[in-house]
């Protein structure tokens, strides 16, 4: 239903956005994701398929149940497996007192009025479940050292639009030329992270990895790192 399609869509912008590894992202949906075109309401009820879709968990996840209700059968299911397997579990409803919430390690309460029109969950509390996923990762991903100054700094510039737009990056973060922008970009390989400590004064792509991977992702520090490399080194 709309909670699947807001966790979906939230999903899997992650590795756009944030450049976080498709691998790390699994989505699962009752009825799942191929021919979506074809609604599936009867499979929300499966327990079996819940059962065989959350094999793909193990600890350490952080699983995010959405329902509307809060008491829909396949995320509940879900949820309970990735409490017996170790996972943390985020729980989302729009309901006070259900399962979800109740089972979850962290619950997330979004209380909306009655939709403009009865039962079409996508008007109000799917809206609230797209703003607050969307602030949940957003936040994931400042953390975690991918947002600096307001801009995605962990992007991989993989086409023309992409490539453009790291190259604004690049020049904001650094006041570096569009040249040497887009001279880092390349040697980086469209990693912005990387061209952006190369145009710092990084001396190579090595380098500027094992300064990026020492300080954890973490951008802001690794330009530290770079500048005060360079100076020792005059």
């Amino acid at each position: 239903g709309s909670s699947g399609l807001q966790g979906m869509a939230d999903g899997l912008e992650l590795t756009p956005t944030f450049g976080i590894p498709i691998a790390q992202i699994k989505i699962l949906r009752a009825g799942g994701i191929q021919d979506m075109s074809h609604p599936k309401g009867n499979m929300e009820d499966n327990k079996l398929a819940a059962i065989s879709d959350a094999e793909i968990i193990k600890p350490g996840d952080c699983v995010i149940c959405l329902a509307a209700s809060g008491n829909t059968t396949y995320p509940s299911v879900i949820m309970k497996i990735a409490k017996k397997v170790g996972a943390k579990t985020i729980g989302i409803s729009n309901n006070p007192d259900t399962e979800l919430l109740l089972a979850s390690d962290i619950p997330v309460l979004l209380p909306t009025p009655p939709e403009v029109i009865a039962g079409s969950t996508r008007l109000g509390a799917g809206t609230a479940q797209k703003i607050a996923l969307n602030t949940m990762s957003t936040y994931m991903g400042i953390l975690l050292g991918h947002v600096m100054d307001g801009q995605m700094v962990n992007l991989i510039a993989n086409n023309a639009k992409l490539f453009k737009r790291s190259e604004k990056i690049v020049m904001n973060i650094t006041g570096c030329s569009t040249k040497i922008a887009k001279d880092s970009l390349t040697e980086a390989k469209g990693a912005v992270k990387l061209a952006i400590l190369l145009a710092s004064g990084a001396k190579s792509i090595v380098t500027a990895q094992k300064i990026l991977e020492s300080e954890n992702q973490n951008l802001r520090l690794a330009i530290e790192r770079v500048k005060l490399e360079k100076l020792s080194s005059q």
